[in-house]
């Protein structure tokens, strides 16, 4: 009996499931897109940063302070040392701070991969022992757009007072200076078939006090060249290789969310890129590659 119950009652979920109009895919436009050529990325890409978004997904705004305290990155990380994070009395007040980008976040795990954060890390000197620096989250259009590596940029947000979560709902006030100038693809490969070692060093910071390889700090580095090959896997993200005349292979990987957002480069392109520190000997896996992940177009200034 229980099992003729089953039966009928999967029987009307199939009714269920079979009633109703087909859906039909209506694209988002008819119109092809346009690209503009000095950063590849689409207008369409552009015009999102002036786009409203829908009520169901619009931010609640961020009410900054006309006056908020300012200070620079390090003094905002040293405040909150000498008050053992005892930040309380910053509950609610507009914080204002200033200084170098050291490098780009994108893609964390908790948040919609559709509309992803990006995160900027604003550089600390390392005298302190340590990899942390102040990093400020951002949602909305990507800053990796108009923000590079070495720039200084003064960031506003408004302090929720849990120190151990970073700043959110940030804003940028102003962007000052060029950034570093990417390498070029082919005297990064050089410099790494002559001393692998010597620059991973360059771009990797270890506290003095720690011995696991996994405590370290990978810079951002600006890579430039003609590309070999793109290549795109099946979940979308996409690794550029460039030509460097080396036994050395350079490449950069971009999430499918970026990829999907920038006008990919072709074999024979010149391109510029910027994302985070990598090489196989570094990581254990010995033979002769390096390169950056989290790759972004490099921003035209």
């Amino acid at each position: 009996m229980f099992r003729q119950a089953l039966v009928v009652l999967l029987m009307c979920f199939m009714c269920v499931g079979c009633s109703g109009e087909p859906k039909t895919e209506v694209p988002d436009s008819a119109e092809p897109e346009t690209v503009e050529p000095e950063t590849g990325m689409p207008d369409a890409a552009k015009k999102e940063q002036g786009a409203k978004p829908s009520a169901a997904t619009e931010p609640k705004p961020v009410d900054y302070e006309a006056n908020p305290i300012v200070m620079t990155a390090r003094q905002w990380k040293d405040h909150k040392n000498e008050l053992d994070y005892k930040t309380e009395h910053l509950k609610g007040r507009t914080i204002q701070i200033t200084g170098e980008v050291s490098d780009l976040g994108i893609n964390f795990g908790y948040y919609d991969e559709k509309k992803p954060a990006t995160a900027l890390d604003l550089y600390l000197p390392k005298d302190e022992n340590t990899v942390n620096d102040v990093s400020c989250e951002f949602f909305g259009p990507p800053v990796w757009r108009s923000v590079g590596p070495g720039q200084k940029v003064t960031v506003e947000f408004k302090y929720s007072g849990d120190f151990s979560a970073r700043p959110v709902d940030c804003k940028i006030v102003s962007v000052e200076g060029k950034p570093f100038p990417a390498v070029q693809a082919s005297e990064l490969a050089a410099e790494f078939a002559k001393d692998s070692a010597a620059v991973d060093k360059k771009y990797i910071h270890k506290p003095e006090n720690s011995d696991s390889d996994f405590d370290i700090e990978r810079k951002s580095l600006g890579i430039a060249g003609k590309v070999k090959e793109v290549n795109k896997s099946d979940s979308g993200s996409v690794t550029i290789l460039f030509e460097t005349g080396q036994d050395v292979t350079v490449e950069a990987e971009m999430f499918a969310h970026i990829a999907d957002k920038v006008k990919l480069p072709a074999a024979g392109d010149e391109y510029r890129v910027w994302g985070t520190y990598q090489s196989s000997g570094n990581q254990g896996f010995g033979g002769k590659s390096l390169g950056v992940s989290d790759a972004v177009p490099f921003p035209v200034k």
